[in-house]
């Protein structure tokens, strides 16, 4: 398959998350510290991120020569539309606490499948620590929505 004949593969979520950060880079670390990467993951956002994680001076268009395809056509015209937040840190805000609570869902629903494995091969040791860390997760989820509350 040709690079022409590839296409975009970013879901809406991804594109939206990969947009901001493509404006404003210096997020990147807080976003993917958050979480990003359980969150994109087709094709087309791990080429982007690592785009983005390859930027070492915080000039969106220094980069560009690393990647090519449908991803360069979405950077470029992601730049040239530059979509500029009326406050960039109170959205980012707002993105880095959604990754977060997203990759705590996600993280509280691959463990429910390991219980149900558990539970399927009565194997209680495994169960009881599985139980015990969906605990911690449900723990910190709530504490993330009571904080939600704040904004």
């Amino acid at each position: 398959e040709t690079d022409l004949a590839r296409r975009l593969t970013l879901t809406k979520v991804e594109r939206q998350l990969l947009s901001f950060l493509i404006v404003y880079p210096e997020y990147t670390a807080a976003f993917m510290e958050a979480g990003l990467e359980d969150v994109a993951h087709s094709p087309s956002a791990r080429v982007v991120l690592d785009y983005l994680g390859a930027l070492a001076d915080g000039i969106p268009e220094s980069g560009l020569d690393a990647i090519d395809g449908p991803e360069r056509s979405f950077v470029t015209a992601t730049l040239i539309e530059a979509p500029v937040a009326a406050d960039p840190e109170l959205e980012a805000a707002e993105k880095i606490r959604w990754l977060r609570e997203s990759a705590l869902r996600e993280r509280m629903r691959a463990l429910t499948g390991e219980i149900r494995a558990a539970q399927g091969a009565a194997d209680s040791e495994h169960l009881i620590a599985l139980l015990a860390q969906k605990r911690d997760l449900q723990e910190k989820y709530e504490k993330l929505q009571e904080i939600t509350g704040e904004f």
